[in-house]
């Protein structure tokens, strides 16, 4: 099976190749850097996260009792805006970091960012009260890639003025609920409470939406804010076609096939088009915005 993407980008800036065909010998604008440093392991910081989970465990509760939970309470559906938060610990589980690379660029302004994904599996004991009924959270899974940004840099001291702290695509969030409630378990709830999860994670940290620590005056009373940034560029992603795409075995429905484009918080996708053809065409162009140049771009195809 064979499946075609063409890719356009709007460019204000191009590079050229020089004579000899080595990476030292292309030239980057100002605006893009090629400085990018091997993977490292984090164990270390892993071992400091242990060490101060503690501290950090306290201020994430009240985070979550404070914005993200009023957050998940505005996306329930009717019956469920009255919740209550009755309960909020996150155990003792603390992140996990994998292997961590850095680059440098100049877009804006001189920064730097490293990227390392992270690991939280913890026995967390949240307890919700819905009114007609109360049911617990457990077993809290969070898995994504975590971007911190050190900017602004300047030539004075401390030099490291303040960091952007993001996700570049949607973590993988996961949960059991307590006592296996039956009310907790209606697929209908179930997934309007991950959903619910999932949009306000996606509201407070996942890009555009950044959180942003301003170190350098700490008597700013912006010292600590979500804020969302301006998109860098666009990008045109167009679905051509797909050949010898797998069909199902039922004989009675023709199937169709659509694809799926998700970037960030941006999705779209095409029309359903019949399988019964084996080349499947559908020509269609998305456009998309740019916010980090390491974006990750997801592309399903839905066999349906």
């Amino acid at each position: 099976a064979s499946f075609k993407v063409q890719l356009v980008f709007a460019v204000d800036e191009r590079y050229h190749q020089r004579d000899k065909p080595s990476f030292n010998n292309i030239y980057f604008p100002s605006r893009f850097s090629p400085d990018r440093t091997d993977e490292f392991d984090l164990g270390w910081l892993t071992w400091c996260m242990g060490r101060l989970w503690p501290f950090f465990r306290e201020s994430l509760e009240e985070l979550l009792q404070d914005s993200v939970f009023a957050n998940i309470k505005e996306s329930l559906p009717g019956p469920l805006k009255n919740i209550v938060l009755e309960k909020c610990s996150l155990g003792e589980g603390y992140p996990v970091f994998g292997k961590i690379h850095a680059s440098s660029r100049r877009i804006h302004e001189a920064e730097l960012q490293l990227d390392f994904p992270i690991d939280i599996i913890t026995n967390a004991d949240i307890v919700l009260n819905a009114g007609f009924a109360s049911f617990g959270v457990s077993n809290l899974v969070v898995k994504g890639n975590l971007s911190v940004k050190l900017t602004p840099i300047s030539n004075k001291l401390p030099c490291l003025l303040g960091c952007e702290i993001m996700f570049l695509s949607p973590p993988v969030i996961d949960f059991q609920f307590a006592n296996f409630l039956e009310f907790a378990n209606w697929s209908s709830v179930h997934n309007a409470i991950f959903g619910a999860i999932s949009g306000s994670i996606c509201d407070l940290m996942v890009l555009p939406n950044i959180m942003s620590i301003n170190w350098g005056d700490i008597n700013n009373d912006d010292s600590f804010r979500f804020t969302s940034l301006l998109p860098s560029g666009m990008i045109r992603l167009g679905v051509m076609e797909a050949r010898n795409i797998g069909r199902h075995s039922n004989h009675f429905v023709v199937p169709s096939v659509k694809v799926s484009v998700s970037m960030n918080d941006q999705h779209a996708e095409t029309r359903s088009i019949e399988h019964d053809p084996s080349i499947l065409i559908w020509q269609e162009y998305f456009d998309l915005l740019v916010f980090d140049e390491a974006q990750p771009i997801c592309i399903d195809v839905v066999n349906h």
